[in-house]
This record gives structure tokens, sequence and C-alpha cells, in this order.
């Protein structure tokens, strides 16, 4: 493939090095991946990450256009506690690689596109040099069709799953899962500047916001289910 193509498209970010190492949980199945000519060796290859950069833009696209991430953003960005956002360089490798174009939110999943047929992937890598490809109504529908399979924590059929280091189970194994964070303020001694403020901000996230917006978000006419994540780790200082 055409480097500078996929450059221009996007493509090359973020690498197939972050991807393996910058996910959490990592349940990326190489003999999989391998099989369908998406891993060398003991790695993934860049036809891995080709593919996995398409899919998310496709899905993310297709996740603000039916849900309403933007407005419920937008509804905690207006909130008179003021939530500052993270600095670019302080986000975290799904906030940071998010797109969304969100003040908070971020898609939390993985995107297994191993799990794709080999056609499916073909189709994607035929298109990867297209700089219209996001918009491709093939590769749309391929997303559409697949998308709760390719995001599911496990294939296994277990209701819940953890995205923190935890392992506490936190989220429905096949559900949308956003994430919200903020950065609260502090001094050059790393010490807050309003700890009233932070904590009245903890509480409405905890017991307001989050709940509010997941139940918002999950009342969409394609029966989607989501799940929103909020955890006081987020809050970097």
């Amino acid at each position: 493939m055409d480097q500078e193509a996929l450059k221009n498209n996007g493509l090359l970010n973020p690498s197939v090095e972050e991807i393996k190492t910058q996910s959490y949980p990592d349940y990326y199945d190489l003999k999989e991946a391998k099989r369908k000519g998406m891993a060398s060796g003991e790695e993934l290859n860049s036809n891995f990450q080709v593919v996995h950069n398409m899919y998310k833009r496709i899905l993310e696209n297709y996740l603000v256009g039916i849900l309403p991430i933007v407005k419920v953003d937008a509804e905690l960005k207006n909130n008179s506690l003021y939530f500052p956002s993270v600095p670019e360089e302080k986000k975290d490798f799904y906030q940071g690689t998010s797109g969304l174009n969100t003040h908070y939110f971020y898609l939390r999943n993985n995107i297994y596109v191993e799990r794709l047929s080999q056609g499916n992937i073909d189709t994607f890598l035929e298109k990867a040099e297209d700089s219209n490809f996001a918009s491709d109504s093939s590769l749309i529908a391929i997303v559409k069709k697949t998308f709760l399979m390719v995001i599911r924590q496990k294939e296994s059929e277990i209701e819940y799953a953890s995205y923190d280091r935890s392992l506490k189970p936190n989220a429905l194994n096949e559900a949308v899962v956003l994430e919200v964070a903020y950065q609260n303020e502090y001094d050059q001694e790393g010490n807050s500047l309003d700890g009233e403020t932070d904590d009245k901000r903890l509480t409405f996230l905890s017991e307001v916001f989050v709940p509010n917006a997941e139940k918002e978000l999950s009342e969409n006419n394609e029966g989607i289910p989501v799940t929103v994540l909020f955890t006081e780790n987020l809050n970097i200082k």
C-alpha cells in the first residue's frame, strides 16, 4: 500500500505498537490475526493497523450520528461547576486518539478487527488508499453489521467485563463503552485550587451526570446498549 496515501488518510496514527501496548485489557487474538494476514510472526502488523484505524473512524462517525453524544457532552461543558478538559499532552491512549470531537467523552472499547471475516478485511484493505473511505457505503454497512461483535471485550457469553486494572466488572460485555474524563485544577505544587468544588464535581458526575447520560444514550432507536464509565483516577494532576 502507498504509505503517503495512508498517511494522508490518517491511518498511520495510532501505530500498531501503540495499539498493542496502550490498549487495556488486551485480548487481541494473535493466532486469528495471523491466519487473516494481520500479524507477522508474533506481532500484529501494518494490515491490522490500517483496518483497525479505518474501522474505528467509521464506527465513531456512525455512533455520533445515531447517539446524542455531542449533546450530552455539551451539557457537561456548560455545567455551572465548570469541568476543565484534559490537556492534549495528558490524555490517555483512548482519549488522545478519539475521533468523536467531544470535550470529555471518548470510545473506550478496543477494536478487535481480527474477528472480521477475511472478505470484510480484504474490502477494508482494498479501500485504504481512498481518501473518502470513511463515507464508503460498503464499509459503513460492514461496520453497522459487525460492530457489536468487534467491540465486545470477550467473545464468550459473559454479561459483564472489566475496563480498569482492578479487573472488577464495570461494563456490559456487548455494549458501546464511553468514558468521561476531565482534569481538576492544581497549583505548581500539585495542590487543588478548590477542593470543595472538586468534591462537588465528583459527586455530580458519579451520582447524577453519568447515570443520566447512560440512560439517555441507551434510549436510542437502534437498540444499542451503552455503558458510560467515570473513574476518579482520570482527574490527572
